[in-house]
């Protein structure tokens, strides 16, 4: 893991609040590797999906979680831009100089897909480290191929990314770029992804699917200041992401009830419905439920008793038997 050199990127907000109280804002950066945080706490839970994806990009999966995560902590690199910050104009980084002229207009996840798949790919020679950082994560993809994995992360909020912002880009962006290029940066240096090399167009869609899914659930989880309070921008990302992103991805996924459930040991009403064996007497489909042996493979059991009886706790005691 490499330290991050440049930091001018924190000062730009990703979150912000009304009210005076607090910490006015939360930096863009440190969002993004919540979401990230949330994506990697998702699948270290879940070890067969993870298996799976990484089997899908050929690499192993502590390297498949480095690649996503790497992937999914852009999905906002759009507000490193002028039409974003002038959302709060009170924050307005100092970096991006004057507020005039006013900025066009502009969601920050099409301005998203336009820097990853327009402007870091151009020729200019401030962005060179960022567009060779984003070559790491794809080597020798085709074009088409490296654009859907960009209109899977930036497009978040449910609809796909507008592709048609060519003259108004570079306008609602301005001298943000740099700093988003700077972001992207240390985003790669950060996670030190594997380089994936180019599938067939099948395993795009199912990498792209996974992708998209998991980005918008990490997105809904890691927006939520209930579990990620505003930082003051003062911690550089490898700090940032250490000692606050995963534990609060960690507690978030608890709370939020996002974690595999673990299997109960023990089973019957007792476990169940303990008011029923506490307070109540069993019925007698209750209890035929509860001592039948089910045979090896799959069962369609149907249940019948009269109203008032607790149905849905029979076929439950199935399912725990």
């Amino acid at each position: 893991m490499a330290e991050t050199t440049t930091t001018a990127f924190l000062s730009y907000w990703g979150k912000a609040r009304r009210a005076r109280e607090g910490t006015a804002f939360h930096s863009a950066a440190y969002h993004c590797l919540d979401v990230a945080a949330v994506a990697v706490r998702l699948l270290f839970a879940r070890p067969a999906r993870l298996q799976r994806i990484a089997a899908t990009l050929g690499v192993s999966p502590p390297d498949a979680l480095q690649w996503l995560a790497a992937w999914i902590a852009l999905h906002d690199v759009g507000k490193f831009s002028r039409s974003f910050q002038m959302q709060a104009p009170q924050f307005w980084p100092v970096e991006l100089g004057l507020q005039e002229p006013l900025p066009p207009p502009a969601r920050h996840d099409d301005l998203g897909r336009w820097m990853l798949g327009e402007a870091l790919f151009g020729e200019d020679a401030r962005i060179h480290d960022a567009h060779s950082a984003l070559e790491k994560l794809s080597p020798k993809w085709r074009r088409s191929s490296r654009l859907k994995l960009i209109d899977a992360v930036t497009g978040h909020h449910g609809r796909p990314p507008n592709l048609n912002l060519s003259f108004e880009a570079p306008t609602a962006v301005g001298a943000a770029l740099q700093h988003a290029a700077d972001f992207i940066v240390a985003v790669i240096n950060l996670f030190e992804p594997p380089s994936v090399e180019q599938p067939g167009e099948r395993v795009v869609a199912e990498i792209c699917w996974q992708l998209a899914s998991l980005t918008i659930l990490a997105d809904w989880v890691g927006s939520n200041e209930l579990w990620f309070t505003y930082e003051r921008s003062d911690r550089r990302l490898e700090a940032y992401w250490s000692d606050i992103a995963l534990r609060r991805a960690d507690r978030a996924l608890a709370d939020a009830g996002l974690l595999p459930n673990k299997i109960e040991s023990k089973t019957g009403l007792a476990i169940l419905a303990p008011e029923i064996t506490n307070n109540l007497r069993a019925t007698d489909l209750q209890l035929w439920a509860e001592r039948v042996a089910l045979p090896d493979g799959p069962v369609l059991a149907i249940l019948e008793d009269v109203t008032g009886r607790a149905k849905p706790k029979q076929p439950s005691c199935l399912l725990i038997d």
